[in-house]
């Protein structure tokens, strides 16, 4: 008798475990759609981070201080595409077991966090650069000088790699087993190892804080600052320039500059708000109720796909602002569709109102 009972536990064990774990094979409806948005991702982050690479590479009047921050977010951009869009793309087809083995399993976090670092201190160095160009355009030329940009970007990244350190350290394979400790088959997958989940809670929010809170606020804050400056710039404008084409031209232009610095913070929020808040629901799964699950695998995939487009977005919003950059674009590859986003006209220099503005 007590054995029967013994084995009727285990069962309900077992199957309240696979049940938890769901299916191995992804439904379709999920797996198709994801996989061809990963796809269009991947293909559009590609073409546009390695033209922007290249542009910069090729052309000598490209290698300003701006650009160079551009060039590291783009590298930081593709290092991200191919560190975790592959593996990514195995997840939304099969969910489990995790096949490509430990090593893999760290290496790919550890890439995926330091690029990810990369990515957010340099949108913010990039920032602080462009609010010290057109607010103290004074300050801008030692700021803006190679060598010192280029000692900045070395510094991001050494930065990015020791911050990723911690966030890589609970990272290893978990294996579904019973009480007993009999280990389930066909059940594991890469993620915050079980004795590591409290250390995982602090390092999560540790690393909210300090790659999502202050960066957004930090940027939201410059570029208010940046846009009031423009908006002043623009009366002052008014106040001493006759009325004709070449004014409304330059007022035009800088309502677009304050449009486009709005959609930055907006993208920055959209991209890692939800990558965020994922990791921070997924540390608390041990808490989570039936609906608390559903609601994470929809945040799982949105956050996905959001993480992964902001490498997408990046090429657009910081490039099309630069009349020089959709002009070298032009002259690279008359076929790339981020130069014709917005079209070349008479006067187009004046896109970028103040000279410290041009990228």
């Amino acid at each position: 008798m007590e054995t029967s009972n013994e084995t009727g536990n285990l069962s309900q064990e077992l199957l309240e475990i696979l049940e938890f774990w769901g299916e191995p094979r992804v439904s379709l409806y999920i797996s198709i759609p994801m996989t061809t948005i990963y796809v269009s991702i991947f293909i559009t982050g590609l073409v546009g981070n390695v033209i922007t690479c290249m542009v910069i590479a090729r052309h000598r009047h490209m290698q300003t201080a701006t650009n160079l921050y551009l060039f590291s977010l783009a590298v930081s951009d593709l290092l991200l595409l191919f560190c975790g869009l592959p593996e990514e793309l195995h997840k939304t087809w099969y969910s489990h077991p995790y096949v490509f083995g430990e090593a893999f399993c760290r290496a790919r976090a550890f890439a995926a966090e330091a690029t990810t670092c990369a990515s957010i201190l340099t949108i913010t160095a990039f920032t602080v650069e462009r609010y010290v160009a057109i607010c103290h355009p004074l300050k801008s030329h030692t700021m803006s000088k190679l060598s010192r940009v280029a000692k900045m970007i070395i510094g991001i990244w050494l930065l990015a790699v020791v911050c990723a350190v911690p966030q890589v350290i609970p990272v290893g394979l978990v294996y579904a087993k019973l009480k007993n400790g009999t280990y389930v088959e066909g059940l594991s997958a890469c993620s915050i190892l079980p004795e590591w989940t409290v250390y995982s809670r602090y390092s999560f929010q540790v690393s909210t804080l300090f790659f999502f809170v202050l960066p957004m606020g930090i940027i939201s804050a410059l570029y208010i600052l940046i846009a009031a400056a423009l908006r002043r710039s623009t009366c002052n404008t008014s106040s001493v320039t006759s009325e004709g084409s070449d004014s409304d031209y330059v007022h035009k232009s800088r309502r677009t500059v304050i449009k486009m610095l709005v959609a930055v913070v907006i993208a920055f929020f959209v991209c890692w708000a939800p990558f965020h808040a994922q990791r921070l629901l997924a540390i608390h799964g041990d808490q989570m109720r039936p609906l608390d699950i559903k609601v994470y695998q929809v945040l799982t995939n949105t956050s996905g796909i959001l993480y992964y487009m902001s490498a997408t977005i990046n090429p657009i919003l910081y490039h099309i602002l630069s009349a020089k950059f959709r002009k070298a674009f032009r002259v690279f590859s008359p076929f790339f569709f981020f130069a014709t986003l917005l079209p070349l006209k008479r006067n187009e220099a004046a896109l970028c109102v103040h000279d410290s503005v041009k990228l």
